[in-house]
């Protein structure tokens, strides 16, 4: 392991699966009537250092009221999250413990080839635990969207992978983490694609989740954006990428320039065809940072270069309760009495037309 030998996988499994666990949380969320169901969750992690960090998904220890991490010999710890970042889908958690551990050696993901033997180990469907799977590095560099508004980059294996291998490691035959498995798509037709975060893309994430418990210097626009489909398009005139909805007093989309209704369509040269897209290239910067924006605004192209203010969560979500308090404002009387009657459809051309004969669309 580190050392520039070869492995096998039965060697690579040996030597590290008292640094992999599996971790099982209790989820607690409350129902449309106020009441609180309790759930389960599963997932795996990987130890980072002697004193027990662990790095695992954040979408595996999302909302869980406990954490208890499972080592290969059946010892049991309770664990509490350190920090999350869920635009890069990280959590470090730290094991209640003063034992002395064993960390995974961490390697260069940049240095990854297309055909490279991998293997995954891991708690799969949550039940069978510390199992290992071989496989090869199919594809780098995959946009892989895991919700409405996110994006990950990620490299893709055909080692099998299942639910509850999600925030286990991905070796390479050093012996050294390369990745984080983090989602995989099947169906009865298809099987063999998984997907894993590049341990570079996250080492400077997780420091700082380590040291201060979030991600410091995140670059933040102060804007809301939805995307511009090929509806509106057709309907309104605009353009496909990025429309910004609102915009923040004081910040530095409002010192910049930018105005409402404009639609963002290049981020540095790069193009925006939706807000998945542009939010995918602002990760790559920090507060302070400039980058170049290309805007459609009134049939027109403007560029507009702007400096990234730092995100301060409290803040933003302030924000965006004052700014969801305005929005419910501008909806009809009817639906304010009557939101049933409304379904995504109806509103959507609600916010539109209003959009459309507030600037002109």
């Amino acid at each position: 392991n580190g050392d520039g030998k070869i492995y096998s996988a039965s060697e690579i499994y040996a030597n590290n699966i008292n640094s992999v666990v599996a971790i099982q949380t209790e989820v607690v969320t409350t129902n449309i009537f106020g009441q609180k169901i309790g759930g389960a969750a599963a997932g795996s992690g990987f130890i980072i250092s002697d004193n027990g960090y662990v790095l695992t998904n954040a979408h595996v220890v999302s909302d869980a009221s406990s954490i208890k991490v499972i080592m290969s010999d059946k010892t049991e710890y309770k664990a509490t999250v350190v920090g999350s970042e869920e635009e890069s889908d990280v959590a470090v958690l730290k094991l209640e413990s003063d034992k002395t551990f064993t960390p995974v050696i961490l390697g260069d993901s940049d240095k990854m080839i297309i055909g490279e033997d991998v293997v995954a180990i891991g708690n799969p469907l949550g039940e069978l635990t510390f199992s290992i799977t071989k496989g090869i590095v199919s594809a780098l560099n995959r946009t892989i969207q895991v919700d409405a508004y996110t994006t990950l980059n990620m490299f893709q294996v055909d080692c099998a992978v299942n639910e509850g291998n999600s925030g286990g490691p991905i070796f390479n035959m050093y012996g050294e983490v390369i990745g984080i498995v983090s989602a995989k798509y099947a169906s009865e037709t298809i099987e063999g694609l998984g997907f894993c975060i590049p341990i570079n893309d996250v080492s400077n994430i997780v420091t700082d989740l380590i040291d201060y418990g979030k991600v410091t210097n995140k670059a933040y626009m102060g804007i809301s954006v939805t995307d511009v489909d090929e509806r509106m398009v057709s309907q309104y005139k605009m353009v496909k990428g990025a429309y910004i909805a609102t915009i923040e007093k004081g910040s530095c989309a409002e010192k910049a320039g930018l105005k409402i209704g404009d639609i963002i369509v290049k981020f540095d040269d790069k193009e925006v065809k939706s807000v998945s897209e542009l939010l995918s290239f602002k990760k790559s910067y920090r507060a302070g940072d400039s980058a170049k924006l290309q805007v459609w605004r009134s049939g027109e192209y403007k560029d507009i270069t702007i400096v990234f203010d730092e995100y301060d969560e409290e803040t933003v979500k302030a924000l965006e309760e004052e700014q969801n308090k305005e929005l419910q404002e501008q909806l009809p009387q009817e639906y304010q009495q009557y939101p049933d009657n409304y379904g995504r459809d109806e509103l959507e051309d609600f916010f539109w037309d209003f959009f459309a004969e507030e600037f002109g669309y």
